[in-house]
């Protein structure tokens, strides 16, 4: 019998003798999430084929992020419309922004720089939120607006010269600062965006979802939205720690985006969020028209103040034009896939969603110079989605550039496809959480910590491979609900006492845990929370730096938040899979704990395992953040 050339290729392959092509590894991993996808997520079917080893379970786990990052595109448009509406005012700020020398392309996570500069990274921050929202990563964007709040809330304080007093709630400062007063003084004066007045850190403040009881302000929006700052920060805060709008990460971390899943909640989310975003958006068209003036472009300031912080819809009623509704009719422009894609040399920075992102850019550059590429004027959800798409190729071209820094330093030993490595077992733990929350549906708490650790990992994940220190700041509640979910698995009666002090910081949820050693890391992570003059960035990056065991001395600075990233996620991982092993399956566990490994992690059953890292960190329980510095 003869054999052919294509017969001994495919045995050559199985063989070892040669790598596969580009094409081979396409048809196998669509192979394998073809088989991975069949999996039920049932405590049965997933025992099913761990009993079959690990590589199975990875093709099972890995399939339900393909099946997410596709949902993605599904999401009804009122959810997409929801949180493209702060968007808005971009384009006229990055006119702006432009005007006073920022470029459109800058590194978007950068905080330093400029007062013009700075405005552009709230600008960006925006964006990030945004991007996450759509991805239905409601924990990670709450992480976001949170810290943009607080941030622009000082820079109020600082306009009219205010701090917070002695016993006064974080709330009822936000209610005084954020005033009609307030706001037209911002409009008057050109403020130094790189100093503010000092203040109380905000960090783990008692809030509630409730009106502060002294007399306050709210805040009217272009579109007749009606919004109470104080109240909008306490949603947030409780998002983030996960006690409301549970049913939205519930959504994105157990039932993976699906339509016939949608929470009653989920509105409620993207209220507080967008909300939030739209407040910031409001501050900095103000600060932003000030500089104009003060640098003589009044004119491009009276335009700024005059745009709307809302994207309305049409109005279709029987009074509308005919036109309007033949416009209202058409289907709503959305941002594309490649817009939110995780930036990882096998995802978003391939060549064909970098192309597409770089056409968006292209096309927004001309309409920032004022040409009308369609001929016509964009309408209101053509504008921003293709702003927001060109924000997006700045972040990939800002990546691209990271990693060529990293060719040039390692020369032949770069190996992109560490990277890959390791975003997928980011992936995969992520996954693991998601299916723990799923399959403890029947107690809340556990179900609720398991949900959040899941949907942070994935953040953290996305805002690492930016460079993005928010990353971190949404670590810490990985690491949070990490602890909270030990201590609700190991110590019920505890966690019950925890549970019902409104009281209660991640700090206490550590020691309920027995992790009080590991405070210095929540105090490194907690620092990257916030964005106010209390904020110590620098000195949270050299802890970091300086809790990492056995660095490479000469980069340990910027394999500090990588390393940090591995560690809570090995956490998140064993006690996530120790629920599992306790609670539903053995078999489940022992596979999953395998396919960790692949990761280099930690993953034996053992507590004492990492008895030497518990005690490398709590060595540095004393280490000084440094002054305050933000700018």
């Amino acid at each position: 019998m003869c054999v052919g050339r294509k017969s001994r290729s495919k045995a050559e392959l199985r063989e070892g003798l040669r790598p596969p092509t580009a094409k081979e590894k396409r048809r196998a991993a669509l192979k394998a999430d073809r088989r991975g996808s069949r999996v039920e997520p049932t405590v049965d079917d997933f025992t099913r084929v761990s009993a079959l080893g690990e590589s199975r379970l990875i093709e099972a786990l890995i399939a339900r992020h393909t099946t997410r990052m596709l949902n993605i595109d599904q999401i009804p448009d009122w959810y997409a419309l929801e949180i493209l509406k702060p968007l808005l005012p971009v384009v006229i700020l990055d006119k702006a922004h432009v005007q006073l020398g920022v470029p459109l392309q800058r590194f978007p996570a950068s905080f330093h720089g400029t007062g013009p500069a700075h405005l552009a990274w709230g600008l960006e921050s925006t964006i990030s939120a945004c991007r996450l929202l759509l991805a239905g990563q409601i924990v990670g964007a709450a992480v976001i607006a949170r810290q943009q709040l607080e941030r622009w809330t000082l820079l109020l304080a600082d306009v009219v010269s205010t701090t917070r007093g002695r016993g006064e709630s974080v709330q009822e400062f936000i209610a005084r600062c954020w005033s009609t007063y307030s706001m037209d003084m911002l409009e008057k004066r050109s403020v130094d965006t790189e100093h503010l007045t000092e203040a109380t850190q905000f960090d783990d403040a008692e809030v509630t979802t409730d009106e502060p009881e002294i007399e306050h302000e709210h805040i009217q929006l272009s579109d007749g939205t009606e919004v109470c700052p104080p109240t909008v920060y306490g949603y947030l805060s409780e998002i983030i720690h996960g006690d409301v709008c549970r049913g939205g990460i519930v959504w994105e971390a157990l039932q993976c985006l699906q339509l016939t899943s949608l929470p009653d909640d989920v509105g409620m989310a993207l209220g507080a969020i967008c909300d939030a975003l739209s407040l910031c958006t409001i501050q900095l068209k103000l600060a932003t028209a000030a500089l104009l003036v003060s640098r003589g472009h009044s004119a491009a300031s009276e335009h700024l103040l005059g745009a709307g912080d809302r994207v309305e819809p049409l109005d279709v009623s029987k009074k509308s034009s005919e036109n309007d509704r033949r416009r209202a009719a058409r289907p709503m422009t959305r941002p594309a896939l490649p817009a939110y894609m995780p930036l990882n040399v096998n995802e978003g920075l391939e060549t064909e969603p970098r192309q597409y992102l770089a056409s968006r850019a292209a096309l927004y550059e001309r309409v920032i110079a004022g040409d009308r590429p369609a001929g016509r004027l964009y309408r209101d959800d053509e504008l921003v989605t293709l702003a927001f798409t060109a924000h997006r190729h700045a972040s990939a071209v800002i990546a691209v550039s990271m990693l060529e820094r990293e060719k040039d330093y390692y020369g032949e030993r770069f190996e992109p496809q560490t990277l890959v490595g390791r975003g997928i077992t980011f992936v995969l733990a992520a996954e693991i959480a998601g299916l723990c929350a799923r399959w403890s549906q029947q107690s809340p708490n556990l179900c609720a910590a398991a949900a959040v650790i899941s949907s942070s990992i994935r953040s953290a994940y996305w805002l690492w491979l930016e460079d993005d220190d928010r990353a971190m700041a949404t670590l810490r509640c990985t690491l949070e609900q990490t602890a909270r979910l030990r201590t609700w698995h190991l110590k019920p009666a505890k966690a019950a006492t925890l549970e019902a002090n409104i009281a209660t910081t991640p700090r206490d949820w550590l020691e309920g845990a027995g992790w009080r050693r590991l405070s210095a890391l929540n105090r490194a992570l907690s620092g990257f929370a916030h964005a106010h003059r209390g904020t110590r960035w620098d000195g949270a990056r050299q802890l970091l730096t300086a809790l990492q065991t056995d660095p490479d001395e000469s980069i340990a600075p910027f394999t500090a938040r990588g390393a940090a990233m591995d560690f809570v996620t090995t956490l998140a991982a064993r006690e996530t899979i120790r629920i599992i092993g306790d609670l539903h399956s053995k078999v489940i566990a022992d596979a999953m704990r395998e396919a960790m490994k692949l990761g280099k992690l930690e993953m034996s059953a053992d507590d004492h395992a990492l008895e030497s890292v518990f005690d490398h960190v709590w060595q540095h329980r004393d280490y000084s953040l440094g002054p305050p510095q933000f700018a």
